[in-house]
């Protein structure tokens, strides 16, 4: 049964559409799951990653303060040579592989939404014909 709790009529371009559904209407409750169950998990995700590149830019610094070298460009490839800034680096890809992981998610949730509603709307308007 629809969403709308109505039963669709039955015959001719109706029927036509309805056996073809690219997105089941289970498929679009899922979906709208995946979007209830992901909403702080991606903030979160987010925030992991903003945080993680904030940290490199501070490792980098305290790197550089650690450094021997008197030029600002040797402290600098000192600092990109630590094992910190390595750490700091694996970091924030984990972050933001979790990041974009859930933003693909949400994203593909959100088309199949979208692909269910194109469906019920021409299954409506078939209807009128």
């Amino acid at each position: 049964m629809p969403l709308d709790g109505r039963q669709p009529p039955r015959g001719g371009a109706a029927e036509a559409l309805a056996a073809a559904r690219i997105v089941s209407e289970e498929e679009a409750h899922d979906a709208m799951e995946v979007l209830r169950r992901t909403i702080a998990p991606i903030g979160v995700a987010r925030g992991d990653m903003v945080r993680a590149e904030a940290m490199l830019r501070h490792i980098k610094s305290l790197e550089m303060t650690f450094s021997d070298e008197r030029s600002t460009s040797a402290q600098e490839r000192d600092a990109y040579a630590s094992d910190r800034y390595r750490d700091a680096i694996d970091a924030y890809r984990s972050a933001t592989v979790s990041f974009e992981t859930l933003k693909a998610e949400r994203e593909t949730a959100s088309m199949v939404i979208e692909v269910y509603r194109t469906q019920r709307a021409s299954e409506r308007a078939a209807t009128r014909m």
